[in-house]
């Protein structure tokens, strides 16, 4: 018909009958090109022309219908080794220019345009095998259609391409402007009425606001001011002056539907909508948009006709508009999007909108179990195993959350309820009651919505391509479906929200997913898992926690001392060693646990006993090498442990921290909004820090972990530090996880008696003859003797304390490390022990709470075990009577400055 149709193919021709692909391009390069015979000879020598694929396809003939037609393509790639020669400036090299080819009658070849482009660019040819990849038949799609999605993708950017939950999908943005004037006192919203085209009035015409496909390129306002000068012929000085956009109505939605040009490819309509007002209607400049009085009006522009079907649109349009009072508004998404938003005339800040945060949502606690005197049993008897007595696992209910739990028809509220059901376990975190007190210092009821989050969080990474990573990220909504970077609901400041989309955009999923894989969760696809091992996470992540409620923790048995440092008569304060204990001698105590079979048992036992391993003290440099790795080194190497029990317990460890902030519903707070990504990332990769112990020391591995850490701070803090002191300061930067340039120098402005006792306590390994390099002091007794001190939680007082007074912070807990030496005081013979002052009371308060005493009240530190101390606030009475109880005053008011 005339047209110049833009193919965007690669040169093709049909190979002649009775001739080899090799001698028909041959002839379409001489003929059709050109080039000279010689240049063709080198260019098709061996070598030079590859043949990269060569497939058969079958189809319908288009001029003789009913006969089948066999097909067979033959794709080469020529490399051109000197495209500076002369001979080539017949095909535009080295210029790149555009060339005209002869026609080639014999192969149905008609002379043609031809030019160069960058590798990634489309291809009608490389689009269309895209699609056919994808299930896409894209011989049932219009003559020209591939033009106009190739035009969309690079030329016009008003589309791309994505893989969405596996599928390829079209994806495309939309503004749409809402134009607001006050009419009279009335609220006014510009709607068009009609639009013809071509001569030719559209039918069934829906009103709306003024609306345009944007650009991949454009971000929602300049869309808008494009959309305002494109519909209705405003410029931009024009818009400048009379015209404001309100940012805070900016809404974005999203609507999927298969695109009628292109059957079978999914498109997504990113549906952005905001607010513009008209600044002073009576303007007389405004006169051609129907203003002051509201009159209708119309606008005529011409579309230059694009893509290369017979009816693609283009041409002269005319669009009849006209002013609507708000209030007649009929189409429900119009009234959601101005119900959600406040009117613009009647909010005398044309910026505020209601920030207000919603409270954050919590899962209703379960029935509370009561602690009755006679519950202590026996003096063997443990609490929890009559708490437990006569209760049984749901295993019908178990197994469903672990079978199902990849089924797409299975949803969180399934999860959540068969959880519950499942595992009786639960119901201990309501023994004590609501209110009462915990190892962590949270509520009860606080710690079983921590436990559930952990339960989601297994239920969301398992499922990280059936809309798990959103709901890791976003939360749910009010019937437990997957939030999104586009829900509206809850309210969330924009600081939260952008932290969410942060870590959904940038976290690496598949190094998560390889972890999975690793402990043997996921299998070799996405739709592929291990029942029986999923089953076992979930019963690891009901029970884990239970033994932070006080009353519940066990006392060592004689015939079972002594227990990982405990005596016969201790009570086993450090809820891991406790869960430990009851597995490995009370295990009938556990219903979920008991009922395992004997492989799943082990792996849960290896992880919570044997392994004796803390991912957390790792990553944040809590513990000194000697308690952080040994037992893990002896277990790993010396009884040759399973790799992927490893990963388990890692996988474990994972999700138990991403579920730590009690609002289950919300997603995973604790990394989407607490930890910086950096220090996650940083998390991810530590996973492999332990690989190294077969070959290093637990010092060595412990500090080329600190010196890896150092080296990847963001912003860089300089050369690693040597000499001593130079631990104190790489651990501390890994505890804080803040503003470490503030934390260097609040550790360089300490008095000195506290700068020495940080430097040496933080340089204790815990590990017998052994020294850190990078402290060259392994020589000096202070440095050779023990035990080791393991401040449980200073990582936890230093980023909530040490955020707003980092010099407070450290004195604090140098004060701690001084009087837990005073407790136990150097020995060479414990050079290899490690004891733990847990800080679980000081690690939520800023420092101005931690100085709020009463004035007959003290912060000391009470001996609980012979490796064990926990800091306890106690009045001047009780120090007074002791009662055979060991304390140390901690002198804090001495360090307030």
């Amino acid at each position: 018909d005339g047209r110049l149709v833009p193919l965007q193919r690669r040169p093709h021709c049909q190979v002649l009958r009775g001739s080899t692909w090799q001698e028909t391009l041959a002839t379409f390069l001489q003929q059709c090109l050109q080039l000279p015979k010689y240049v063709v000879d080198e260019m098709l020598a061996e070598g030079s022309a590859k043949m990269m694929t060569q497939k058969t396809n079958h189809m319908n003939a288009l001029y003789f219908p009913g006969i089948s037609t066999r097909c067979v393509t033959t794709e080469v790639m020529i490399e051109l080794t000197d495209p500076s020669r002369p001979e080539l400036q017949a095909i535009g090299l080295p210029a790149m220019t555009k060339i005209e080819s002869k026609a080639f009658p014999e192969a149905e070849l008609g002379a043609a345009t031809w030019c160069w482009q960058p590798q990634g660019h489309w291809s009608e040819d490389g689009l269309e095998k895209l699609l056919q990849e994808h299930g896409i038949d894209t011989q049932e799609f219009p003559l020209g259609s591939m033009a106009e999605l190739r035009d969309e993708l690079d030329e016009s950017k008003y589309a791309k391409l994505h893989i969405r939950a596996g599928k390829l999908v079209r994806n495309i943005h939309i503004i749409k402007v809402w134009l607001c004037a006050t009419i009279l006192s009335v609220e006014y919203v510009l709607t068009s009425r009609g639009k013809i085209q071509g001569g030719k009035r559209e039918r069934n015409h829906k009103e709306g606001p003024v609306t345009l496909r944007m650009r991949s390129d454009q971000d929602w306002k300049q869309a808008a001011f494009a959309c305002l000068h494109d519909k209705l012929g405003l410029d931009q000085a024009f818009m400048n002056s009379s015209l404001v956009i309100n940012d805070s109505s900016h809404t974005l939605g999203e609507e999927i539907e298969y695109s009628r040009s292109y059957p079978g490819l999914k498109t997504v309509y990113n549906m952005h909508t905001v607010k513009c007002r008209v600044k002073d209607v009576t303007n007389p400049d405004l006169s051609f948009i129907g203003l002051p009085d509201g009159n209708d009006f119309s606008v005529t522009r011409v579309r230059p006709v694009r893509g290369a079907r017979k009816n693609a649109r283009g041409g002269i349009i005319s669009t009849m508009w006209f002013w609507k009072p708000r209030s007649r508004l009929t189409e429900t998404p119009d009234l959601v999007y101005f119900a959600k938003h406040l009117s613009l005339a009647a909010a005398p800040n044309e910026g505020w909108q209601d920030m207000t945060p919603i409270a954050k949502r919590q899962l209703a606690p379960p029935s509370f179990l009561s602690l009755a005197e006679d519950d202590a049993g026996s003096e063997n008897e443990l609490v929890l195993a009559n708490l437990m007595r006569d209760r049984k696992t749901d295993w019908a209910r178990a197994r469903k959350a672990a079978t199902r739990i990849l089924d797409r028809q299975y949803n969180l509220k399934n999860f959540h309820d068969d959880c519950v059901a499942a595992f009786p376990e639960l119901l201990l975190y309501t023994a004590i009651g609501e209110e009462g007190p915990t190892s962590s210092g949270r509520s009860t009821v606080e710690e079983y919505q921590r436990t559930m989050g952990a339960l989601f969080a297994v239920f969301w990474i398992m499922r990280r391509k059936l809309g798990g990573a959103e709901s890791f990220c976003f939360g749910v909504d009010e019937e437990w479906e997957p939030l999104s970077i586009r829900s509206m609901r809850p309210r969330r400041t924009e600081e939260e929200a952008e932290k969410r989309r942060a870590f959904f955009a940038e976290v690496d999923w598949d190094k998560i997913e390889d972890l999975l894989r690793h402990a043997g969760l996921l299998q070799n696809d996405i739709e592929g898992h291990d029942e029986d091992r999923t089953l076992a996470m979930l019963v690891l992540t009901a029970i884990h926690d239970i033994m932070k409620m006080g009353a519940l923790l066990p006392r060592v048995e004689a015939k079972h001392a002594p227990f990982c440092g405990y005596k016969a008569g201790d009570p086993i304060n450090d809820h891991d060693i406790a869960l430990g204990y009851v597995l490995q001698f009370h295990p009938f105590a556990l219903p979920s646990f008991a009922g395992l079979a004997k492989p799943l048992q082990e792996l849960i036992r290896f992880s919570q006993c044997k392994l004796e391993y803390n991912m957390g003290w790792l990553v944040q440099a809590e513990a000194p090498p000697g308690a952080l790795f040994t037992k893990f080194k002896e277990c790993t190497l010396s009884e040759g442990a399973d790799p992927s029990a490893v990963a388990f317990y890692f996988v474990h460890w994972l999700t138990d921290l991403a579920g730590a902030e009690p609002y289950p519903q919300e997603g995973c707070e604790k990394f989407v909004l607490k930890f910086p990504r950096r220090v996650l990332s940083s998390f991810l990769n530590s996973f492999g820090i332990v690989q190294h112990l077969a070959g290093k020391s637990e010092t060595q591995v412990f500090e080329d972990y600190l010196v890896w850490r150092w080296k990847d701070h963001s912003p860089s803090l300089g050369p690693v530090r040597e000499g001593p002191g130079s631990i104190a300061a790489l651990r501390l930067v890994v505890m804080a996880q803040g503003d470490s340039e503030r934390i260097l120098g609040a550790l360089k402005s300490l008095p000195q008696e506290d700068l020495e006792v940080l430097n040496t306590e933080l340089a204790r390994t815990g590990c017998k003859d052994q020294a850190y390099l990078l402290e060259r002091q392994s020589e000096l007794d202070q440095q050779k003797g023990g035990p080791a001190i393991l401040i449980y939680y200073a990582p936890a007082l230093m980023q909530k304390a040490g955020k707003t007074e980092p010099k407070l912070a450290l004195r604090i807990l140098a004060e701690i490390f001084r009087q837990a030496r005073a407790m136990w005081p150097l020995s060479s013979e414990a050079q290899h022990e490690t004891v733990t002052v847990r800080i679980d009371v000081l690690k939520e308060l800023e420092v101005r709470e931690i100085y709020s005493l009463g004035s007959n009240q003290m912060w000391a530190l009470e001996q609980t075990s012979q490796c064990d101390a926990e800091a306890v606030k106690v009045s001047m009475e009780e120090l007074s009577s002791q009662n055979g109880t060991q304390y140390r005053i901690l002198r804090l008011a001495d360090r307030a400055s």
